[in-house]
């Protein structure tokens, strides 16, 4: 918990894809080194669907808004991508 009057935005993505698993691993392990005040999980639902919670604490400052979009739009593309090449070698097999 954080302390009084701290501000935490918090925002949770659940996206369909291929192989939810082997993205959730891949973004998972990318995941290092953030700064302290960011956290990211991610860990597959079902055989179909991935779910990515993302969290800032200390998030009173305007920038830290921008952070959570700009991170946010890191993951969807990071998906995008992993998901595009597992579907391609789906069909190349």
């Amino acid at each position: 918990m954080g302390t009084q009057g701290e501000v935490t935005c918090e925002a949770r993505l659940e996206l369909y894809v291929n192989r939810p698993e082997n993205i959730s691993k891949a973004l998972n392990a990318d995941n290092t080194n953030l700064p302290p005040n960011l956290s990211i999980k991610c860990w597959p639902i079902d055989e179909n669907r991935l779910e990515c919670d993302v969290t800032i604490t200390s998030c009173k400052d305007p920038s830290k808004l921008l952070t959570l979009r700009n991170t946010l739009e890191d993951i969807l593309l990071n998906v995008m991508a992993a998901d595009g090449t597992l579907r391609l070698l789906k069909r190349t097999r």
